[in-house]
C-alpha cells in the first residue's frame, strides 16, 4: 500500500489480486471508514484498485484498512420476465395430399331416384326370371353381350334389337322370324315365331370339334361332335352335344347352357306347348311314344316329311342330323331327328328328349341316357 499527501487531499492506492470462487461478492470492502469526507471506492477489473478520496481538515493521516475479498456463488436470481414475441416466420410449403378412394353410388328403397356421376356395373342375375314376394321381376342383368329384364316370367332382351339390314338385330324391338340370333363363336342363326313362342329355326353348331371316342367334359370350352368327325357337317346339319355338356353341367329347367344370349334350352313343357300350338291335343302331349297326327312333319325340312298335307308348315325346319350313341357310335344321318329338352326325370333318372323320323308323321317323345348326343335348338327368352 502506498499513499502520499497534497494539499487538502489524501490518496491512497491499494492493488490487491482477487481469487474467483464463482460469481462476485464483495463481503467487506472497508474495514475502518475514510472519516466524514468518505467520496466513493471504485472496484475495476483485474487487480481490485479502491481509490479513497476524502476531504481532510488538517494535516493527519488517515489511516484505511481493507479486509479480505471473496468471491462467493450467490443465491440464484428470479425468473426474468418473458421476452417479446418473434416476427412471424415464413411461410410454408403447401403439398397435396394423395387422391382419396373413389366414392360408392349406394341404391335407396322406395322410389327414389338414384343418379351417380360415374357408372353403374350391371352384373349377370343366373335367377330363373320368377314374380312374386321372392321374385326378382323388374330386374336388369347383362348376359352375354345383351341386356336384359325379367317381366316376372321371363328374361326379355332390352338391346333395342329390332329388324335392319344384314345378318343380327338392328334397331327397335326384336323381331322374332326376322331378326337372327348370334351365338358365343359369332354364329348367326335364323329365328321363326310360332305361336306364342320364338325358336331359332336351325341346329345349334356353337362349340370346337372333339372325338366321340370320349365323353365331353365340363371345362373352359364348348365342345361338339361333328358327324363322321367331318366338320363340314357341322357347319351344315349343326353339332351333336351330350346332354351336360349342352346344359353346361346344371340341371335347373331353363338354364342358357350353350344357347346365345337372350335364349335358352326349352323345356319338356315348352316343347309340349310348341307341339299344341301344331295342333297336338293336350292328352296326346303329356303321353310318351309316338303321338299327335302330323306335328312332326310340319317340324321337318320338305325333303324329309313322310307326305303329310303340312309338310314343313311352322317354319322350324327340324334337319335329320342323326346322333351318337352312348357307345360313340355315329347313326341315322338323313333318317332321323333327335333334340334334348333341358327337363331330368327323376323316375327314369334320364333326360326327356324328341325324335323325329323320315318314316314317321308324328313327334317321339320319351326318356335316354344323358350319353348320348343330339341335336340342339333353343327358344327365346
Amino acid at each position: 500500500m502506498s499513499y502520499f499527501k497534497t494539499r487538502n487531499f489524501l490518496f491512497i492506492t491499494v492493488s490487491v489480486m482477487i481469487v474467483f470462487v464463482a460469481s462476485l461478492n464483495i463481503e467487506s470492502a472497508l474495514g475502518q471508514g475514510v472519516g466524514e469526507g468518505y467520496n466513493r471506492i471504485a472496484v475495476l477489473q483485474s487487480d481490485l484498485e479502491a481509490e479513497v478520496i476524502a476531504r481532510t481538515d488538517g494535516d493527519a493521516v488517515l489511516q484505511v484498512q481493507i479486509n479480505t475479498i471473496e468471491l462467493t456463488q450467490g443465491p440464484q436470481g428470479d425468473t426474468g420476465a418473458t421476452g417479446a414475441t418473434g416476427p412471424a416466420g415464413a411461410d410454408g410449403l403447401s403439398i397435396q395430399g394423395p387422391q382419396g378412394e373413389p366414392g360408392t353410388s349406394r341404391w335407396t328403397d322406395g322410389f327414389e331416384t338414384v343418379s351417380t356421376t360415374g357408372s353403374v356395373q350391371i352384373g349377370n342375375d343366373t335367377a330363373a326370371c320368377t314374380d312374386g314376394t321372392d321374385g326378382n321381376a323388374g330386374t336388369i342383368r347383362f348376359n352375354n353381350g345383351t341386356f336384359e329384364g325379367c317381366d316376372g316370367t321371363a328374361w326379355i332382351s332390352l338391346s333395342g334389337a329390332g329388324s335392319g339390314p344384314g345378318p343380327g338385330p338392328g334397331p327397335g324391338p326384336f323381331a322374332c322370324g326376322v331378326d337372327q340370333v348370334q351365338d358365343a363363336d359369332g354364329n348367326w342363326y335364323n329365328t321363326v315365331q310360332i305361336d306364342s313362342q320364338c325358336w331359332m329355326a336351325e341346329n345349334l353348331k356353337v362349340g370346337n370339334m372333339v372325338s366321340a371316342t370320349s365323353n365331353q367334359t365340363n371345362n373352359t370350352e364348348i365342345e361338339k361332335y361333328c358327324y363322321d368327325n367331318q366338320p363340314a357337317l357341322c357347319e351344315i346339319e349343326g353339332g351333336l352335344y351330350q346332354w351336360d355338356e349342352m346344359m353346361q353341367y346344371s340341371t335347373i329347367e331353363g338354364v342358357q347352357g350353350i344357347c346365345p344370349p337372350t335364349m335358352h334350352i326349352p323345356t319338356d313343357e315348352e316343347w309340349k306347348t310348341l307341339e299344341m300350338a301344331l295342333g297336338m291335343t293336350q292328352i296326346e302331349a303329356e303321353s310318351t311314344s309316338w303321338r299327335g297326327t302330323d306335328q312332326g312333319d310340319q317340324l321337318k325340312l320338305a325333303a324329309s316329311c313322310f307326305g303329310g298335307a303340312n309338310c314343313s308348315s311352322s317354319g322350324f325346319q327340324a334337319m335329320l342330323a342323326g346322333r351318337v350313341n352312348d357307345s360313340g357310335i355315329y347313326q341315322y344321318i338323313g333318317l332321323k331327328a333327335y333334340f334334348w329338352t333341358a327337363t331330368w326325370s327323376e323316375s327314369d333318372l334320364a333326360p326327356v328328349m324328341r325324335y323325329l323320323s323320315v318314316d314317321e308323321v308324328g313327334v317321339f317323345r320319351s326318356t335316354k341316357s344323358n350319353n348320348m348326343a343330339y341335336s340342339v335348338r333353343c327358344v327365346k327368352n
